[in-house]
């Protein structure tokens, strides 16, 4: 196919920024330079039977005779509209209709117009592709073609799109080179998380293929030819088998059936990419998308669609009986994790498909710790010649003597296993248990062949091509033998699960310790020959599953027996591994001194184990340890030492990460809001480069970043980063995951410190802040509820914030119920004058207030301004509660008896409103609003 057109990308921008959003569109049917008659035959747009024709005879004409008119008389050639838009040449056509290039003089920018074929402006389907342009329309994603217009010109429905140069996703050819696959599951990732942005929008394309998605000359891929879109819950006519089409007689090439398949006046699909229910007539849905994506991604990958067939019937039959053939010379090397993922989306049954695009482009997430920089050398080398080995006088080459790694995997992440963890995922019967799976397998599917590719080459290296001492080649086994120790402990763990290490278990699999770190001769030890290590190993494996996972306590039983084994071993990087481990358990049960004590213990055993990058951990582990004691000077002075160390041991990024996170969080303890936001950026520039951009830890450091700049008062660029986060969290983990919940639950935390700064100067303009964060804090609460009995604090949490949004929208009768469900959670978790406890005891006051219940509210509040009571309590919620008893004093006076009654409650009103000022002027500039109110309110009741 030809080169299409150039793209003008209009990055305009929402109310608030959000990156990943921008908008931009193209169209499969813009060409150049070429007949649109030869490119329809090659590009397979033509339709069977022939649709109705477009009606723009006219306008092609009319736009010759001004050219002719022009070139005879010298006179400017008069410009041919279609609306507001001057038309610039004809681009193209298709099954769909004929494409012009245009110029919108009004908003000065270049566009395309489809004139579309068989739909005028009386016709049946006017109605529902106006309703679909304009969901489109306001769809704004990146992956998505982006319609500016829909209108009539001439009785032709029209549409104005954005114009975009690229070619299509068929004609997209990336160079064979190594991490080709990936690069391709990456462009076809993108036409999918273009494809799930309108299915959430509740749009279905219907007729997804190589033809409809281009990829941009900026890289970007975006979806095209929305014009088959239909709503997800819209009732569609029965369609005619593909078994019955009359036509199958009349055409039989392979190009047919990458012809778009139609009836009077609709477009069915394009058969060699449509879905079994498709073929016999049914209703398509999202999953029908997810099932020609998956065609197309096989397509491209093999080389040849995995339906091959001379005719529709034949193809019908090959699709409904989920006959996929064999590649015959495949293009690439698919993995078998990333092949299984593929048919899993191309099911005959819908219900055994992904359960959305997202859960299919999570499972595609092609090698997702960003791990495998050693395997271009690795697959370079194992394609040379045995030369020197004897086999060489063989006629058939010989088995290699490093095949077989598979068979290590057996028992410890084979198919029975899978089968195991799957079940026991299941049985919890949490709402996210499936995505959970999803997860869960990917991780550990890929680094199971990651696993068995490093084996090889690690053979190969020393056995096959005698490039590494035996010596060496033991300690990488050795390494590899760990790694292998790692997994199998963590899927033992995995086969009977609770709801509370379930929501770990995505994390867990997706942190096991790198296998590439095998590779590197400054993490190999072997201080000691000892057949006790091997034990050594199973229970520091133990040990740091359960910690991955939160069993906390059997963990540190565990790493206690690990340690007495090493002492008795005598292994000093053994001692220092397993001290490591303890104190970072000890620390997560908050056993702060216990842990200082085996941390730096580990210190002075990886010294001499000459363990550098123990040591690191070490210091790191100690830095987080002086943050929970609030030592901080100790902290700054740790961080210098685990600088040092660092810049000792060299290249090794992710334990730098974490230095910074751990610096991070002292910083912030200090209240270097800024320095600490820093720290939290390095960390996460390295995450992504390290570990990928989707990656849950990378999610883990937006979200520090997120509070760190919430903190500082950077609230716009504070939403920025929890959208990312919440994006992430639910790619990886689940819309109904526990983290995602606290993602949806920051992300409106964002949000509502926008609108109440933005409140004071421009309620309006607020309004819509504060609404969108009561969506996200509900989602937050029903997540949370379906995840529990729905009495956790967690909840109480949310539902407190949940009501402070409605209070800020004046919805203060909802405000009050959540309020009290909330103060009802939290009684039953926490002592009457816990921090949390009286937040929520003066949130309710403020809202009883405003609903005229002013002795209740006093009732409340008079308890919150006990001075004995705010040790623990900042500025800005002591002033809080301050100025809510002051206006409830004055309210319930204005009915008091005498006059003197209502003097005194004035006086000490006006008192209570002083301190509230006074303690709003220590919380800072971030809290002038609510300090100006309290002036105001100081002015209007003077004494």
């Amino acid at each position: 196919m030809a080169k299409l057109s150039k793209v003008t990308t209009d990055g305009e921008s929402s109310r608030e920024p959000r990156p990943s959003l921008e908008r931009t569109q193209s169209d499969s049917d813009q060409h150049h330079g070429r007949d649109g008659h030869e490119l329809l035959a090659e590009a397979g747009l033509g339709t069977m039977p022939r649709a109705a024709p477009v009606r723009v005879a006219a306008l092609d004409a009319e736009h010759l005779r001004n050219a002719v008119a022009s070139r005879l008389f010298g006179t400017a050639a008069e410009p041919v509209k279609i609306g507001k838009f001057t038309v610039l040449k004809r681009l193209g056509a298709g099954g769909m209709g004929v494409v012009y290039a245009a110029y919108d003089t009004e908003l000065d920018r270049k566009i395309a117009i489809k004139l579309l074929r068989g739909v005028d402006e009386e016709g049946a389907h006017i109605t529902r592709l106006k309703r679909e342009a304009q969901a489109l329309a306001k769809l704004s994603h990146p992956n998505v073609v982006h319609v500016y217009e829909i209108g009539t010109f001439r009785s032709q429905v029209f549409v104005a799109m954005e114009f975009i140069e690229g070619v299509t996703l068929r004609d997209w050819e990336p160079k064979d080179q190594p991490g080709v696959v990936q690069l391709i599951v990456e462009k076809f990732s993108e036409a999918g998380r273009g494809l799930a942005a309108a299915h959430a929008a509740g749009l279905v394309h219907r007729d997804f293929k190589p033809d409809n998605a281009l990829v941009g000359d900026d890289g970007r891929v975006r979806v095209l030819d929305f014009g088959l879109a239909r709503g997800l819950d819209e009732q569609e006519q029965p369609g005619e088998s593909t078994l019955d089409q009359s036509h199958e007689l009349l055409e039989s090439h392979d190009s047919t059936l990458r012809q778009p398949l139609t009836r009077t006046g609709a477009i069915l699909g394009t058969p060699a990419y449509m879905a079994p229910e498709q073929h016999i007539g049914n209703r398509a849905d999202a999953r029908s998308d997810q099932f020609a994506f998956c065609v197309a991604l096989w397509e491209k990958l093999h080389g040849q669609r995995p339906f091959r067939a001379n005719g529709l019937r034949q193809l019908a039959m090959k699709v409904l009986e989920g006959r996929i053939e064999e590649p015959e010379h495949s293009r690439h090397a698919v993995p078998q994790w990333l092949r299984r993922a593929i048919e899993r989306g191309m099911s005959v049954d819908p219900e055994q498909r992904w359960p959305d695009m997202n859960a299919l482009l999570a499972a595609l997430a092609v090698d997702p710790r960003k791990r495998r920089r050693w395997l271009v050398a690795g697959g370079l080398l194992a394609t040379l010649a045995l030369g020197g080995t004897g086999w060489a006088l063989t006629r058939d080459p010989p088995p290699s003597p490093c095949e077989g790694g598979e068979r290590e995997l057996v028992g410890v992440w084979d198919d029975e296993i899978r089968g195991r963890v799957h079940a026991s995922f299941s049985a919890t019967n949490a709402p996210y248990a499936e995505n959970a799976w999803l997860g869960t397998s990917r991780h550990l599917d890929a680094y199971a062949d990651e696993w068995v590719i490093m084996h090889r080459e690690v053979c190969e290296a020393s056995v096959v091509r005698q490039e590494e001492s035996p010596e060496l080649f033991g300690r990488k086994m050795v390494c590899l033998g760990q790694r292998l120790t790692e997994l199998e402990q963590l899927t033992k763990l995995l086969v009977d699960v609770d709801a509370d290490v379930l929501s770990r278990a995505v994390v867990a699999a997706s942190s096991l310790a790198r296998i590439e770190s095998c590779a590197d001769e400054r993490s190999l030890f072997s201080d000691v020959d000892d057949e006790r290590l091997d034990e050594l190993e199973r229970l520091l494996a133990s040990a740091n599953g359960r910690k991955s996972l939160g069993k906390y306590n059997e963990g540190l039983d565990i790493a206690q027996q690990a340690l007495a084994l090493a002492q008795a071993i005598g292994t000093p990087h053994g001692e220092a591994r397993a001290l490591l481990l303890l104190g970072d358990l000890q620390s997560k049960r908050r056993k702060t001194p216990e842990a200082k004590q085996s941390l730096r213990e580990a210190l002075r055993r990886a010294d001499v184990a000459g363990d550098d990058a123990t040591r690191v951990e070490a210091l790191t582990q100690l830095m987080r340890v002086s943050f929970l004691e609030h030592d901080l000077e100790a902290g700054e002075a740790l961080a210098d030492d685990a600088r040092a160390a660092l810049a000792r041991l060299g290249d090794a990024p992710l334990l730098e990460a974490d230095f910074y996170l751990h610096y991070a969080s002292l910083a912030l303890a200090r209240g270097e809001n800024q320095r600490a936001g820093e720290y939290h950026r390095r960390a996460l520039a390295i995450r992504e480069a390290q570990l990928g951009a989707d990656h849950p830890e990378v999610a883990i450091s937006l979200t520090n970043i997120s509070n760190a700049l919430l903190a500082q008062g950077e609230h716009q660029l504070s939403e920025q980063m929890a959208r990312q986060a919440l994006v992430i969290f639910e790619a990886q983990l689940g819309s109904d995951h526990p983290y995602t919940a606290a993602s949806q639950n920051n992300l409106g935390n964002s949000l509502l410190e926008q609108g109440r700064h933005i409140t004071w100067s421009d309620p309006k303009r607020a309004r819509p802040y504060f609404e969108e964060a009561v969506e996200h804090y509900r989602k937050a609460v029903k997540i949370r509820e379906a995840n529990s009995d729905g009495e956790h604090p967690s909840v109480a949490v949310n539902l407190h914030n949940l009501a402070e949004a409605q209070r800020w929208l004046g919805d203060y009768a909802d405000a009050r119920q959540d309020l009290e469900r909330s103060l009802e959670i939290k009684r039953k978790h926490m002592d009457e004058d816990h921090p949390s406890v009286m937040l929520t005891v003066t949130a309710l006051g403020r809202v009883l207030t405003e609903l005229g219940e002013y002795e209740a509210a006093l009732a409340l509040l008079r308890p919150t301004a006990d001075p004995s009571k705010q040790q623990e309590r900042s500025p800005d919620v002591i002033a809080e509660s301050l100025f809510a008893l002051a206006r409830a004093v004055q309210l319930a006076a204005s009915d008091a008896a005498s006059d003197a009654d209502r003097k005194q409650a004035t006086i000490e009103a006006h008192a209570l409103a002083t301190q509230a000022r006074a303690d709003y002027l220590e919380a800072g500039e971030d809290f002038r609003g609510e300090r100006e109110q309290v002036e105001r309110w100081l002015a209007a009741n003077p004494i």
